[in-house]
């Protein structure tokens, strides 16, 4: 792409660009909500967090496989703060996602039957505490939980989630002009096709259900705002869109102001957001943000410094082995 020892193409040019365009617009986000937090001497943080969170992201590393074009983020310094930091609730959400599709990909035991993504609402308003609302959704997870337990043991229950065999869910939290709106999205599947589906509005593809209301007002306080999207998860492209809503990120940033995402911290802090049920127990959702698992494969390495911005600092030519890289050549420059 330009003028130095080790060029690069103009389509991984263009994806550094946007790439450090984003991270800089995470930066700044972060750094002011610290910043702000400091002003108002309620910064939860102890100096050394603080200091992990701000200095996330001060160098990246990316990687081009022109053989297999692919073009990615191999490694960074992450806080690993993803409650906090939109970065690293990006990288989780992406390696998740990477992860729990190989699984499903590759047992067909998992796979085969009828799939359903399902956003759970419950009940709130703008006088109840975000403590108030987060239990109240825990505890109809946890009903549904206990229908799919029954279930398997062959126990009656009324619950209308205990038809599926299997469900994995994330915990989503935002606020609107009715208070907090927390909710889960859910990934569900069933050996039997579910009945009594009513279309919801012009959406084509997204039902809801009066036996799935009537189970949400005896497990969730009167909710009935249910969405059920049946999807066909063989196809990658529907398995990808799915599983990238349930893995998004667990708070909406962009929607909360300073004191909201305090609050969600503080009330969020240690606890986990994602979860599975029944036959879906044994995946695996934990993953190291850094690293892309490619092997065998010729790369140029980018490294980007971050000081105000983010500056372009090299190249380095190398190749992936098994248990590791060896670098062919390096070319460092100032932009």
């Amino acid at each position: 792409m330009q003028n130095y020892n080790i060029p690069i193409s103009k389509d991984y040019y263009d994806f550094l660009q946007k790439s450090k365009n984003k991270f800089e617009k995470s930066k700044k986000h972060t750094r002011s909500i610290l910043d702000y937090w400091d002003s108002i001497k309620e910064n939860p943080l102890t100096p050394n967090m603080n200091a992990n969170i701000y200095n996330c992201g001060s160098w990246l590393k990316f990687r081009h496989y022109d053989q297999i074009n692919k073009k990615t983020l191999y490694k960074a310094r992450f806080c690993k703060k993803d409650k906090i930091c939109p970065a690293c609730a990006a990288r989780r959400a992406a390696k998740q996602v990477q992860k729990v599709m190989l699984q499903l990909q590759s047992n067909k035991d998992i796979i085969d039957g009828y799939w359903y993504y399902i956003v759970l609402p419950v009940k709130h308003n703008m006088g109840e505490d975000f403590m108030i609302v987060f239990n109240r959704l825990q505890n109809a997870l946890k009903k549904i939980n206990q229908s799919i337990r029954n279930q398997s043991r062959n126990k009656f229950s009324n619950n209308w989630f205990s038809q599926f065999d299997g469900i994995m869910y994330s915990i989503e939290e935002t606020k609107t002009d009715n208070g907090w709106n927390i909710h889960a999205n859910l990934l569900c599947r069933s050996q039997k096709l579910v009945t009594g589906l009513i279309k919801k509005g012009n959406n084509y593809d997204t039902f809801w259900s009066l036996e799935a209301v009537e189970t949400l007002k005896n497990i969730a306080e009167g909710s009935h705002n249910i969405s059920i999207s049946p999807i066909n998860i063989k196809e990658e492209k529907d398995l990808l869109k799915n599983l990238q809503e349930v893995f998004k990120y667990s708070l909406k940033f962009q929607d909360l102001s300073p004191d909201d995402l305090l609050t969600a911290y503080l009330c969020l802090y240690k606890k986990r957001l994602l979860g599975t049920m029944g036959t879906l127990r044994n995946l695996k959702t934990d993953v190291e943000l850094n690293g892309d698992d490619v092997e065998n494969q010729i790369f140029i390495e980018t490294l980007m410094i971050y000081t105000s911005k983010y500056t372009l600092r090299g190249h380095q030519m190398g190749k992936t082995y098994k248990n590791g890289y060896s670098i062919y050549s390096t070319d460092y420059f100032e932009e």
